[in-house]
């Protein structure tokens, strides 16, 4: 079973979660409980960058859509890179794209990983 699944609105960790018939993510001890329903769920994975559309270097400066990647590989790259031989302090992000814009889901953590930022 997955771990994450992603919603319209963000991803969500589920992997304590258990999946019934229908395709809902439910509370183990007690199925009646819906955490979330199958008719919210786009798309379902065991890792973090497959659920979002992009990915970010933060240098705190103004937006920069230059600094945005859509290949996590290349982004992770870039992102040590930056942090090693660039001056300053350089933050990484997972994103994803809604009507309302970007949001940002994901922050890369000292292991070189993407840890969940968004809470639901």
């Amino acid at each position: 079973m997955s771990k994450f699944i992603r919603t319209k609105d963000g991803i969500i960790y589920v992997g304590d979660l258990v999946k019934d018939e229908q395709g809902n993510y439910c509370d183990p001890k007690d199925y009646d409980t819906i955490e979330v329903s199958a008719e919210y769920i786009i798309k379902e994975a065991d890792t973090i960058d497959e659920l979002c559309d992009g990915f970010y270097i933060d240098d705190g400066q103004e937006f920069c859509p230059e600094d945005t990647f859509t290949n996590f590989d290349k982004f992770k790259d870039s992102y040590e890179y930056y942090n090693k031989y660039c001056v300053g302090k350089y933050d990484g992000y997972g994103f994803i794209k809604t009507p309302k814009g970007l949001i940002y889901v994901a922050k890369m953590n000292e292991n070189g990983e993407l840890e969940l930022i968004w809470k639901n």
